[in-house]
């Protein structure tokens, strides 16, 4: 991966040259196999796609009305079936191979023989073979956007014109951390050469198989925007390897991010804050998905609209989300109250005069006492001090309202429900660092001004709720 493949990427420009190709049907009996040459293509930063002249051998014996026999087998409505795929393996002019785990193949016949094209519907992976260097272990993540973080540190630029110094300033452009066992390099580059560009370095060849991932989802939550990395290289021992996607335009969230990045004495925090979300998901164990807590921030993060009640919505389920999946153990019915509901369930079952339908509901409206709602571990976590008695109120509130929205909302009430989304937003936040394990600055949307103010994470003292509190 050289200067001149960035600035190509980075342009919308990107062309690689294949001597060798090979596509590989996604069939389960009798494949299809074709092998050829031709070219990767970036088209306008959205979409890669495939150009391929088929060796006259595979070419040969093709139906001449391949593409409309293939057309008539669909059926609207239904899912193309797996073999309408193929997987691609290429080499290119520098000998790096490249793979595609999931293409679209159509098979055009003309002059000089049959040619393949298509989109590649999975990231681009690369790999350098039989390299006898040993190289320091690296890890180098392009994300070709300028993410909203905080540099501390600076480096000179002068301009000059021949041998004339025209101006010489000082710009912060890096950032330097620790993540346990993992250091850190922000580097703010021109646009041409990504924008942005993380390096991670390690004295151990251990590394998770998804490191950019887990950076992609600590990035996303102390910006609280959508970024996305496009590019990523990996230097491991004697091994260079790594991954190429497109890129895509992106809105993002109608709320700042829980850090001022642009505060004074704030980088400390921000990045104190990376390290503790980058620490709580990089153990998730599934390489293709975000970890649960980044899966329920997701759709709030994401979102482009500035519909006032789709913006409620989207942050008090995230709030309900992540009560679910990271305080999962809180609030639980005390034993005594869950025995009692197995006396009542058991009494339930044996009235004849009921019908089945109405002993299913009956049963059911038990099954869900005898879990802990959002409601009782908001209490428990106001009872803690992780928020306040306000934030939970404004949450039920915003939720209702917006679950049940009218079409359009009263002007007099949008500055109302406006206030109630940064309430929850700042709740939001709190649980969030309370479930990473985050200490220190963030910004109060729920007090005017916005302030920064502190956050410590606490050691949470669960109690079991009686049955009176389950059934409030």
């Amino acid at each position: 991966m050289n200067n001149e493949f960035i600035r190509a990427f980075a342009a919308g420009q990107l062309i690689i040259d294949c001597p060798r190709m090979e596509l590989h049907q996604l069939a389960a009996v009798n494949p299809q196999v074709y092998r050829g040459r031709g070219m990767l293509t970036l088209l306008s930063n959205e979409e890669f796609q495939l150009r391929m002249y088929v060796d006259k051998d595979d070419a040969a014996g093709l139906h001449p009305h391949h593409e409309l026999m293939s057309a008539m087998r669909w059926i609207p409505g239904e899912v193309i079936p797996p073999d309408e795929y193929y997987t691609l393996s290429a080499t290119d002019l520098s000998g790096a191979e490249w793979t595609c785990a999931k293409m679209q193949a159509k098979l055009q016949g003309s002059q000089s023989g049959l040619v393949i094209s298509g989109p590649l519907f999975d990231n681009l992976r690369y790999s350098v073979p039989d390299l006898s260097e040993v190289m320091p272990s690296e890890v180098k993540i392009y994300f070709f956007e300028n993410l909203k973080v905080p540099y501390d540190q600076s480096t000179l630029i002068q301009t000059t014109f021949g041998s004339r110094k025209l101006s010489t300033e000082v710009q912060p452009c890096f950032a330097s951390f620790d993540a346990n066992e993992f250091q850190f390099k922000v580097q703010k580059v021109d646009p041409d050469m990504g924008s942005t560009i993380i390096r991670i370095t390690s004295k151990s060849d251990e590394w998770p198989e998804a490191i950019e991932t887990r950076v992609e989802e600590a990035l996303r939550y102390v910006t609280f925007s959508p970024v996305e990395w496009c590019i990523v290289e990996k230097s491991i021992g004697c091994n260079r390897y790594g991954v190429v996607k497109s890129r895509i335009s992106k809105v993002g969230s109608v709320f700042d991010g829980p850090i001022d990045y642009q505060g004074l004495n704030i980088a400390t925090d921000f990045w104190r804050l990376f390290v503790a979300y980058f620490q709580c998901v990089i153990n998730h164990p599934d390489s293709n998905s975000y970890h649960d807590l980044s899966g329920q921030l997701f759709n709030v993060i994401s979102a482009d609209t500035r519909q006032m009640d789709i913006v409620g919505l989207l942050v008090s389920i995230a709030v309900e989300g992540v009560l679910n999946s990271q305080y999962s153990s809180l609030a639980k019915p005390s034993g005594s109250f869950l025995r009692r509901l197995d006396v009542v369930e058991k009494v339930i079952r044996r009235l004849q005069c009921l019908d089945g339908g109405l002993t299913r509901r009956l049963v059911g409206a038990l099954s869900s006492m005898r879990a802990s709602r959002p409601k009782d571990k908001l209490k428990v976590l106001v009872d803690n001090g992780v928020i306040s008695q306000i934030m939970a109120k404004a949450w039920e509130k915003l939720r209702n309202t917006t679950a049940h929205a009218a079409v359009k909302i009263d002007p007099d009430k949008a500055h109302e429900m406006w206030a109630h989304c940064n309430i929850v937003y700042a709740m939001l936040n709190r649980l969030v660092f309370q479930a990473i394990g985050y200490s220190g600055k963030y910004k109060d949307f729920s007090t005017s001004g916005w302030p920064m103010t502190d956050f410590r994470a606490v050691i949470l003292k669960e109690n079991s709720l009686t049955g009176e509190e389950v059934l409030g």
